[in-house]
C-alpha cells in the first residue's frame, strides 16, 4: 500500500492520550478498511501523521452508497459577495475599512486552542446514572415526529445544564380533530361509529372517539357549550385520512352527515399540538422525575442515536417549566453552535458556471465552534486538501485525497455534536453541495449529519421568503423557488443569510453585512483566485486557509453582535413554537400557536380553515410597514375584536341583541361588521394582548435595574423584543389573505375605528395599549 501525510499545524508536542483521540476520530473506517493514523513527532512547527493508503477497490467510486441522496437536477449556488465583486476589479482595489488588527493577529490573541482533546461534550457515565434515584432536567431544542407520522411518539433533542445532549423517546400522545355532533347522534353509537371510521378505511387508525362540550371560536353564537365528537388518531400520518372522510362528503354512517362535515383542529402540526396540550414552550426546561423514564444504554444495543443521554418516557411522566425571567429554569444550556464555511476549485474555464459538486473539487472547509454565551470559539480549525502552513491560534488538518478530508470532517462534526449549525449561505450552498460532492466520491457515511445514527440527512424542497429587494415601504414578503436543504436530525440550522434577509431586509453578501455589524470585512480574495491559491505552496494555501476560516469565523461573530440566537430563543420561548419553525413557517405560526393555546384554556376549538403545506412556510403577505399599525392593533383591545365576539345578522335578530347596548357595529352600510361588547364575551385576542402587554410592562421594569450586556439583561432584551413582535403579529396575521385563522372583518375593523377615534380625537384609552407596543 501506499502512504500518505496528514499534517497537523499546531505545535504543542501532543500526548499520547491526544494520539489515541486522533487516532479514534480521523482512523475512519471507510469501504471496509480501517485508517490507522501513526504520530511522529518532529521538533519543527508541524507534527507529522502518515497513514495507509486505500486500495483503489477498497475506496468504491462508484456511486453506490448505503442510502443515496436524490440527484439534484441542478445545484445552482446563490451568489454571494465572492461571487459578487465585479470580475473587473481585483481584490485588492475593493473597498477596505480603515487598516486596524489582522485576522491572523486576532486568532494569535485567542486562547489556546485545546485540539481533538476539545471536541467532545463533557464525559457523562452512563453507568453511574441511575433513573430509580435521579431526575434529568434539560433544554430542549427541537422536537419532530417519529418514522414520518405513522405512530404517536416524538422525539425530543435537549440540552442538560452540564451540556450533555438528550434524546428523548415520547410516547403515549395521540392526535386529534373534532366535528360537531349530528342530530340524532347519541353516546350509544360512539363505539359504532369508531368501527365505522375504521373499516372505511380498513386499518385500525382511529384509537378512540368521545363526546366534548366546546364552543367554536368562530363567531359568537350564543352561551351554550355545544356537543363535539373528538376523535383521537393512532398517528399525525393519518389524521388527514380520517378529516377527508368528513370534508368530502364520505361519511354515510346512518344518514346522518348527508353533507360535508367541517373539521375543527385538523390541521394543528402535530409537534405543535403536543406542546400545547403540555403547555410546553418552545426552548424550555423539561424535567423527568426518577424512576419515570428508561435509559437506552449501550451495552443494551437499543441507542439509536450519537446523543449522551438517550431515553424512553410517556408524554404525561414530562414537567414542563414555565419560561421565567427569573430563576434556574430561565437560563440556556451550554449550547454549542458550529460555524462553517466551505472552499471549492473555481476553474478558469468556468468562472461563469462553476460550483458544480459533480466538476469542482472541495478544497477547504473551515470550522468554528463556540459555547452559546462565550465570546471566543473553543475550536478553530481548518481540513484542507494538500499540505498549508499552520495558522496561530487555529489548527490545520491536511489530508492528500478529497475522499479522506470530507469523511474526516463529517468525523469532526460528530464528535464536537453541535446542537446548532451556523453559516452564511450554508442552507442553499454548503450544506447541499457537500453531500452532493459526497455522493459524487463515494463516500457512504458522509451524508450523516443528524443525531440519528442510521438515518442519512434527509434532502427536503423547502421554501423560505423575504423581502423583496429593493427594500421599500411598499414592499411585501414573497416566497422563493423551492430549493433542496438538508435536515439533520436534532440540530438546529442557523443560517445568518437568511436572518439578515429578513430581520434588516440586507442584500445577501457577507462582506456587506460584516461591514454593517462588525465594521470589518473578508480576507482580501477574489474567488477568482482560489484555484491558483490551492494549486501554489502550502504558503499560499495557509492564505486561502485564513480566509475560509475567516468566513466561519463571520457569521457566529454577527450572530453574537446582533444577540440572534438569544433573540430566537426568546420568540420561540414567547409564541410557544420549536425554534426551527421560525425559519420554516414564517410569521403566521407564532399567532396561530398563541390563539391555539388561550383557545384551549377556554374551551374554544379552532375552525380548519387554511391548510397550508406543512413543509411551506406561511410569510407576511401583507405590508408589513403599514402605517400606524399599532394604533390597529390596539383597536383590537380596545373595541374587543377577536374571532369569538364576531357577530353576523341573523345571530343578532335570534338573541334578539341591542346595538351599543350587545354589540358594536364598526361601519355603515352592506359591507358593516359587528361584534359582541365585551361586558357579554371578552375576546381571546384582547385577553392575549393583555397578558402580552403585561409581561412586557414587567420586563420594561426589570431592564431600568440591570446592565444590557449581562446575561440577564440580555435575555430581557430578547424578551422584550419578542413580546412586541408578537403583540403586533395579531393584526397583521388577521388580515393576512393566506393562513389558518385570515380574518378580514377583524382588521379592516381596526382600521375603520381607528379612523373614527382620529377624527374625534378620542385615542386616550387605545394610546395607553400602544405606549408598550
Amino acid at each position: 500500500m501506499g502512504r500518505k501525510k496528514i499534517i497537523w499545524g499546531k505545535a504543542d508536542g501532543g500526548t499520547r492520550q491526544r494520539e489515541r483521540r486522533l487516532e479514534s476520530v480521523l482512523g475512519h473506517k471507510l469501504g471496509g478498511e480501517l485508517q490507522r493514523l501513526r504520530v511522529s513527532r518532529s521538533h519543527t512547527q508541524a507534527a507529522t501523521f502518515s497513514t495507509s493508503t486505500m486500495s483503489d477497490t477498497s475506496r468504491d467510486r462508484s456511486k453506490a452508497m448505503e442510502s443515496p441522496l436524490p440527484q439534484p437536477e441542478s445545484l445552482v449556488r446563490t451568489r454571494t459577495e465572492r461571487d459578487l465583486a465585479p470580475e473587473s476589479e481585483p481584490a485588492s482595489k475593493q473597498q477596505k475599512l480603515p487598516p486596524g488588527q489582522s485576522f491572523v493577529d486576532v486568532l494569535a490573541d485567542m486562547n489556546e486552542e485545546g485540539g481533538p482533546e476539545s471536541w467532545p461534550r463533557p464525559v457523562f457515565n452512563e453507568d453511574q446514572f441511575k433513573e430509580r434515584k435521579n431526575s434529568i432536567s434539560f433544554q430542549q431544542i427541537e422536537i419532530e415526529e417519529v418514522d414520518g407520522g405513522s405512530i404517536g411518539a416524538l422525539r425530543m433533542y435537549g440540552v442538560t445544564e452540564e451540556g450533555h445532549s438528550v434524546l428523548a423517546h415520547v410516547s403515549g400522545f395521540l392526535p386529534y380533530l373534532y366535528i360537531a355532533v349530528p342530530r340524532d347522534f347519541h353516546k350509544v353509537d360512539i363505539g359504532v361509529f369508531a368501527g365505522y371510521l375504521n373499516r372505511q378505511v380498513k386499518e385500525q387508525y382511529v384509537s378512540e372517539v368521545e363526546q366534548v362540550f366546546k364552543r367554536t371560536l368562530w363567531g359568537y353564537q350564543d352561551e351554550n357549550w355545544k356537543p363535539f365528537l373528538k376523535i383521537t388518531i393512532v398517528g399525525p400520518k393519518y389524521l388527514a385520512l380520517i378529516r377527508d372522510i368528513f370534508e368530502s362528503g364520505q361519511c354515510t354512517f346512518r344518514d346522518l352527515f348527508p353533507k360535508p362535515v367541517a373539521t375543527f383542529e385538523s390541521n394543528v402540526p402535530y409537534p405543535l399540538r403536543f406542546m400545547a396540550d403540555t403547555k410546553m414552550a418552545g426552548m424550555s426546561w423539561v424535567e423527568i422525575p426518577a424512576q419515570q423514564y428508561t435509559i437506552r444504554r449501550e451495552a443494551d444495543r437499543n441507542k439509536i442515536s450519537t446523543c449522551q443521554i438517550e431515553l424512553d418516557v410517556r408524554y404525561d411522566s414530562l414537567i414542563s417549566h414555565p419560561v421565567t425571567i427569573e430563576g434556574r429554569w430561565s437560563k440556556i444550556a451550554p449550547l454549542r453552535i458550529l460555524s462553517f464555511d466551505i472552499e471549492c476549485m473555481v476553474p478558469p474555464a468556468c468562472l461563469h458556471d462553476f460550483s458544480k459538486p459533480h466538476r469542482e473539487a472541495v478544497i477547504q472547509i473551515a470550522s468554528v465552534v463556540t459555547l452559546h454565551g462565550e465570546q471566543e470559539p473553543l475550536i478553530r480549525n481548518v481540513f484542507a486538501l494538500n499540505d498549508c502552513l499552520p495558522i496561530g491560534g487555529a489548527q490545520i488538518l491536511s489530508f492528500v485525497e478529497e475522499y479522506d478530508m470530507l469523511q474526516a470532517w463529517r468525523d469532526f462534526l460528530e464528535e464536537v455534536d453541535p446542537d446548532i449549525i451556523m453559516g452564511f449561505n450554508i442552507v442553499r450552498f454548503d450544506m447541499p453541495y457537500l453531500l452532493d460532492r459526497a455522493r459524487h466520491l463515494g463516500i457512504p457515511r458522509f451524508p450523516f449529519f443528524g443525531r440519528l445514527r442510521d438515518q442519512p440527512t434527509p434532502i427536503k424542497n423547502v421554501v423560505f421568503t423575504s423581502r423583496r429587494k429593493p427594500f421599500s415601504p411598499t414592499a411585501s414578503f414573497q416566497p422563493e423557488e423551492p430549493f433542496r436543504a438538508a435536515v439533520p436530525q436534532g440540530r438546529l440550522q442557523f443560517d445568518v443569510m437568511q436572518f439578515v434577509e429578513r430581520e434588516y431586509q440586507m442584500g445577501y453578501s457577507l462582506n456587506n453585512v460584516s461591514k454593517t455589524f462588525l465594521g470589518e470585512q473578508k480576507e482580501d480574495v477574489h474567488f477568482t483566485q482560489i484555484t491558483e491559491l490551492q494549486n501554489g505552496t502550502a504558503e499560499t494555501r495557509h492564505q486561502l486557509a485564513v480566509y475560509c476560516l475567516k468566513d466561519a469565523y463571520l457569521p457566529q461573530k454577527i450572530s453574537q453582535n446582533l444577540k440572534a440566537v438569544d433573540n430566537y430563543i426568546a420568540m420561540s420561548r414567547v409564541a410557544g413554537v420549536p425554534f426551527s419553525y421560525l425559519f420554516s413557517r414564517g410569521q403566521s405560526v407564532r399567532s396561530f400557536s398563541q390563539i391555539l393555546r388561550k383557545a384551549g384554556e377556554k374551551g374554544y376549538i379552532l375552525p380548519a380553515f387554511g391548510r397550508e403545506d406543512s413543509d411551506t412556510p406561511y410569510e407576511d403577505c401583507y405590508d408589513q410597514l403599514e402605517a400606524h399599525i399599532k394604533d390597529h392593533t390596539a383597536m383590537l383591545s380596545k373595541h374587543n375584536l377577536c374571532y369569538v365576539t364576531l357577530l353576523d345578522q341573523a345571530t343578532i335578530a335570534r338573541l334578539d341583541m341591542v346595538k351599543d347596548v350587545d354589540y358594536i357595529q364598526t361601519r355603515n352600510g352592506p359591507d358593516c361588521d359587528f361584534f359582541v361588547k365585551s361586558k357579554r364575551r371578552r375576546g381571546i385576542i384582547p385577553i392575549l394582548l393583555e397578558d402580552l402587554i403585561s409581561a412586557r410592562v414587567q420586563v420594561d421594569a426589570d431592564l431600568q435595574t440591570e446592565t444590557a450586556d449581562s446575561a440577564r439583561g440580555v435575555m430581557l432584551k430578547a424578551h422584550q423584543r419578542a413580546l412586541g413582535i408578537i403583540v403586533q403579529s395579531f393584526y397583521m396575521y388577521t388580515q393576512s389573505k393566506i393562513g389558518k385563522l385570515s380574518c378580514p372583518a377583524i382588521s379592516r375593523s381596526a382600521k375603520a375605528f381607528y379612523r373614527q377615534d382620529s377624527e374625534v380625537d378620542d385615542r386616550v384609552s387605545a394610546m395607553n395599549v400602544v405606549s408598550f407596543l
